[in-house]
């Protein structure tokens, strides 16, 4: 079993669950956080990779802020020597809007194994 940090103000829709098991051939145990980012980059990207070791994720996926995602990209061989095996984002698409209020649904996982080369 692998443990998979999700991190998002929203759940892990089902469909993405599913998907991400039979991406790593592998029964998983998401562990939700809401988390609220530091506004300095290197700061979000330390309190980030602390969470990931304090839960003792081996996948790593989630909403992101983007001064999260430029550390990270500038950072990804800080990723490949961390216990992360993989990353993954959940792409969603526009539904059509309920009550005034924009809707998004599942459409596929993108995961990028850590260890293969970036």
């Amino acid at each position: 079993m692998k443990k998979v940090l999700w991190v998002s103000q929203h759940q892990l829709d089902n469909e993405a669950i599913e998907e991400l098991k039979k991406e790593v051939n592998d029964e998983i145990e998401v562990i939700s956080k809401n988390v609220v980012f530091d506004s300095d980059g290197k700061t979000a990207l330390h309190n980030l990779l602390k969470l990931v070791t304090e839960v003792d994720a081996q996948i790593l996926g989630g909403v992101f802020p983007a001064q999260l995602w430029i550390k990270l990209v500038n950072n990804s061989a800080m990723l490949k020597n961390s216990e992360l095996e993989r990353f993954f984002v959940v792409i969603s698409v526009p539904a059509e809007a309920k009550d005034g209020k924009r809707i998004f649904k599942f459409d596929h996982i993108e995961i990028i194994n850590l260890k293969d080369t970036i």
